[in-house]
């Protein structure tokens, strides 16, 4: 089966193609034009999609809009109906006029934004598309524990840690060196000679240099010639992402789609974060972009864990994905916060790993909690209308910490959307 997944929430994509990916070849696009492009090119060349799961709520071109030029594209070719492909669009809220629509533009069915494999594999067949054999059994078969199936993710993870089947991994020594280094002001000299012993760090420094971002006059060819141009701040913040970026490459492959995106996710929350605490001329106790940058660590630490039970466990391949997504939603602050502690970094940096979904839950609201929280809510929600973050309770809890009104929220808003276009993630 050939699979196209259309939708602009990194999060909602990756969920939707690591669910359905054993049913086909799976792609996924987060522009609606590119994936209408990658439609009827597919149609042309002999190979239609069988299956299309489409976002309704899209900016430039919506849902609704790719839907119908879908079916137009069908209908220019002599698609017969019943060869044409079964779109299902997925929305996160019931709006009745849109799903009417949908409806007389010719989609299969809907499913609704928090969805699991259940439902999404239920309405697949009742839209006539094969599933695996594990849907075919009995409801009676299907309620039971089936063997192989993880069904408590978290105790064994909890069991692994304990034992010595995993381990926390360790923050590169080249990052706490130089953390160390920043934090005692040693001069640079020291520095450049602590950086110089990695060639890729040093040679990226260099390139960074010379980007038109930091370029001056001559170009520089010695890293001492670069550090003197980007500054000690900017230069630790650097190989700071360099070695978070080697910590995402240690994860099973079949959820590198899902590490690339919480990547991304990790560096737009450091940028916006940074630009947030400058444009409100905040002093906080710790970075704002390093907080944005390991927020989430948890998450990946978790995947990099579940994936090592998987080559260690009698069964291989063999965890639910509404299991570990589910894991991964309500664990990732405590294992974030236990890795960062084990790393050396402060209580701040913890206690916003560890509640940056849900700050209502800490002993104290910190500035620095209610930073990362808002950002975070920021990034995941670039659809949403200013008016419509005015209301979501950890904008709302940002907005008090920092004296902002709605007119400051909508210019953060707009500095954010701007940094983040002009980063390449």
């Amino acid at each position: 089966m050939n699979i196209l997944i259309v939708d602009d929430d990194f999060v909602s994509r990756t969920k939707m193609r690591t669910i359905i990916q054993s049913l086909g070849t799976c792609i996924d696009e987060e522009i609606a034009q590119n994936a209408l492009e990658n439609f009827e090119k597919a149609l042309d060349e002999g190979r239609p999609f069988d299956l299309v799961t489409l976002d309704i709520h899209m900016p430039v071109m919506d849902g609704t809009e790719m839907l119908y030029r879908i079916r137009e594209a069908e209908k220019k070719r002599n698609i017969p109906k019943a060869s044409r492909a079964k779109v299902i669009m997925v929305t996160s809220q019931s709006d009745k006029d849109s799903l009417i629509t949908c409806l007389q533009a010719g989609c299969d069915g809907f499913v609704v934004k928090p969805f699991t494999r259940e439902t999404l594999f239920k309405k697949f067949e009742t839209v006539g598309l094969k599933t695996d054999d594990s849907n075919n059994v009995s409801e009676d078969i299907k309620s039971k524990p089936q063997p192989g199936k993880r069904k408590n993710l978290i105790e064994e993870v909890s069991k692994a840690l304990k034992g010595d089947t995993v381990n926390l991994p360790s923050l590169p020594d080249i990052n706490t060196r130089l953390k160390e280094m920043v934090q005692k002001q040693i001069n640079t000299a020291e520095i450049t000679d602590l950086l110089k012993k990695d060639m890729l760090i040093a040679s990226s420094l260099i390139s960074l240099s010379n980007s038109p971002l930091f370029r001056g006059v001559g170009k520089n060819k010695t890293l001492e010639e670069a550090i003197g141009r980007l500054g000690i701040d900017q230069t630790f913040k650097h190989v700071e992402m360099l070695c978070q970026r080697a910590l995402y490459s240690d994860v099973s492959k079949k959820y590198s789609a899902y590490v690339e995106n919480l990547w991304k996710h990790a560096q737009a929350c450091a940028y916006a974060a940074q630009f947030v605490a400058d444009h409100l001329r905040v002093t906080l106790l710790e970075d704002p972009f390093t907080l944005g940058l390991v927020h989430d660590i948890g998450r990946l630490i978790l995947l990099q864990i579940i994936g090592k039970l998987e080559e260690v466990g009698p069964t291989g391949d063999d965890v639910d994905e509404n299991v570990l997504y589910t894991t991964l939603d309500s664990h990732h602050g405590e294992f974030g916060a236990a890795l960062l502690s084990k790393w050396g970094f402060s209580e701040t940096f913890a206690n916003v790993a560890k509640f940056h979904d849900c700050p209502d839950k800490a002993e104290r609201m910190s500035p620095e909690l209610a930073l990362i929280s808002f950002v975070n809510v920021l990034v995941n929600n670039p659809k949403k209308t200013t008016e419509e973050l005015t209301v979501h309770p950890l904008v709302v809890t940002f907005c008090g910490t920092f004296g902002i009104n709605t007119g400051s929220l909508a210019d953060i808003r707009g500095i954010v959307e701007k940094v983040l276009k002009e980063k390449v993630f």
